[in-house]
């Protein structure tokens, strides 16, 4: 599991790059993986500013995931929640 801030977003490229790929192999794992990293994140290591920042782009993302809309995922972690946890500072 990650654990960090930086290792989230070091990771975040690869899992936006093969969300947004025509190959599902590893998808489901990858989202697991993604999924647990990010709540952690916002629940045990960010402040509630950044906690309340998240929550409408998080809301977007479960819509996608249910949706199995891959793109609209690589979209909103590319586009909503990257730049915010790039600026996130710890709780």
């Amino acid at each position: 599991m990650i654990h960090s801030n930086t290792s989230l977003l070091q990771l975040m490229p690869a899992c936006i790059a093969s969300l947004r790929s025509a190959q599902p192999a590893g998808r489901d794992e990858l989202l697991l993986e993604l999924v647990d990293a990010l709540i952690y994140e916002v629940n045990h290591q960010l402040g509630t500013t950044q906690h309340d920042a998240l929550l409408e782009p998080f809301e977007h993302f479960a819509s996608a995931h249910a949706a199995n809309d891959f793109a609209r995922l690589a979209d909103i972690l590319d586009l909503e929640i990257m730049p915010l946890l790039a600026v996130a500072e710890p709780a």
